[in-house]
């Protein structure tokens, strides 16, 4: 999912709670290959600086992911970990939230933050993908 092309991530309010309409397309390297493909996890956050996802829209219930919000140096730009599982398998990964199809506006200082917040917990941030969604509908 870390480098599914064309992800977009907008929390809404719906009805009592929150939900992240999540919409992104098959493929990889900023390469679409499929129809959209949504999903509407339930949102909450159960303690600063931790999103709880939780699924029911999916075949593999249940479906319970947590994103730990490590690092927010500027308002455009947020690094997350997280981790998941459901019935068929537990899974992890980090990426980048921004508020812009590319990080091509990134200060060099959050991008100095997000090299030693991975650092500090074993990830090489070079080895992540990079996603451009410039070029992507909606």
């Amino acid at each position: 999912y870390d480098w599914y092309p064309c992800q977009h991530e907008r929390y809404l309010r719906f009805e009592d709670g929150w939900i992240n309409n999540t919409t992104y397309n098959g493929g990889s390297n900023s390469d679409p290959t499929t129809e959209v493909i949504i999903t509407v996890p339930h949102a909450t956050m159960p303690s600063p600086g931790l999103i709880r996802l939780e699924y029911d829209d999916e075949p593999l219930l249940p479906q319970i992911e947590k994103w730990h919000i490590m690092a927010y140096p500027e308002e455009n730009y947020m690094m997350v970990f997280w981790c998941g599982t459901n019935p068929a398998l537990d899974y992890n990964g980090g990426f980048v939230l921004s508020r812009t199809r590319t990080i091509n506006d990134m200060l060099p200082e959050t991008e100095a933050e997000f090299r030693r917040v991975a650092e500090a917990h074993g990830v090489d941030y070079d080895a992540m993908c990079v996603s451009d969604n410039s070029a992507c509908l909606g």
